[in-house]
């Protein structure tokens, strides 16, 4: 009988361990779902401190060597109101072909031990290779620098003990003439590119374990030195933010489809009012309305200025009448005896 219950109980657990997964699997499984991190939105809004690095480097003011092109939309709203998307049209962009851009990086606070994003939204000449962006440091040693060749972008860092940290991601390829959304996550010893929202290269980065502020240029289509081939091509978006979870919403927040408008980076602040403007052209006469209700009767006017005298008429009595008339027969009877022949006689 002992046996029969081991036997029993030896047969119900090799069922209960047999419908259950094996411990390294759920291990596995465990530690797989906790490293994979998905490309759902995760922020709301766009982080302070985000910096738009083109505006520092003047890019939107007139130069030689950059010109306004569309962007990555051909339509897209400025805004959408009740559901309704207003005033519909291309993204604003620049086509870099000679222009080198400097602007200064102390107005900025970037460490670079910092964990942060880079967001680039950009149409490289095909087949063309160069520098994007680089920061200097204050004795122009480059600190950082994102930079696109053939099959393959790069982005570098300084490492420990002054050294340089490539981090290369190969088969990435940017400069294929089409437009696309590349960003970078910034995280501890690596670095993660996301191209055009979906798919992720990821690459290890050393950098220096001690804080040190950058504090001096940041430069756009520049290389560093002779050998290195600037820039050439369309960007629409260079921007900074101070959180690596920034690369993973480029398409929600920075850079969404084109049926949604791009949130302004900065908090929009109201202006004074501005002066008033010039009175437009009359416009066209609009159709004939239909006739209205009858008005109500007006108050009495006022009593109007007394007319002149009229003429007196006397009007003779009857029995002068009479007399007038036998009168009037009476000349009429003359003056017909008067006009009649007279008759001579011998």
């Amino acid at each position: 009988m002992l046996d029969s219950k081991r036997r029993t109980f030896g047969l119900r657990g090799w069922l209960l361990r047999a419908s259950r997964p094996p411990f390294f699997l759920c291990t596995v499984l465990s530690v797989f779902l906790t490293q994979v991190k998905p490309l759902e939105a995760q922020l709301t809004a766009i982080p302070e401190g985000t910096i738009d690095l083109l505006d520092i480097v003047d890019l939107y003011q007139p130069r030689a060597g950059v010109s306004v092109c569309s962007g990555i939309c051909e339509a897209r709203p400025a805004f959408i109101e009740n559901g309704t998307a207003m005033y519909v049209g291309p993204d604003t962009a620049y086509t870099i072909t000679s222009a080198q851009l400097i602007g200064p990086a102390q107005n900025w606070p970037l460490m670079l031990l910092n964990d942060f994003s880079i967001l680039m939204t950009l149409r490289p000449e095909k087949g063309a290779s160069g520098v994007l962006f680089s920061i200097f440091d204050d004795g122009l040693d480059q600190r950082v620098s994102f930079s696109i060749s053939d099959y393959s972008a790069s982005f570098v860092a300084r490492g420990p003990n002054n050294s340089t940290s490539v981090a290369r991601f190969d088969n990435c390829v940017l400069n294929d003439g089409s437009w696309h959304r590349v960003a970078l996550s910034v995280k501890g010893d690596s670095v993660v590119l996301i191209r055009d929202c979906d798919e992720q290269f990821t690459s290890p980065l050393l950098r220096p374990r001690k804080a040190e502020p950058i504090n001096a240029l940041i430069t756009v289509a520049r290389g560093a030195n002779e050998l290195q081939n600037s820039y050439k091509g369309d960007i629409q978006q260079l921007v900074f933010s101070p959180t690596p979870e920034a690369a993973y919403e480029m398409c929600s927040l920075f850079m969404p489809s084109c049926r949604l408008p791009i949130p302004p980076l900065y908090p929009r602040v109201q202006g004074p009012q501005g002066p008033q403007g010039f009175q437009g052209l009359q416009g066209p006469a609009g159709p004939k309305g239909e006739k209205g209700d009858p008005g109500k009767d007006g108050i009495p006017g006022t009593e109007g200025i007394t007319g002149p005298p009229g003429h007196i008429f006397v009007i003779p009595p009857f029995h002068l009448c009479s007399i007038s008339e036998q009168v009037l027969d009476k000349s009429k009877d003359q003056i017909r005896t008067s006009r009649a022949p007279t008759t001579r006689t011998t």
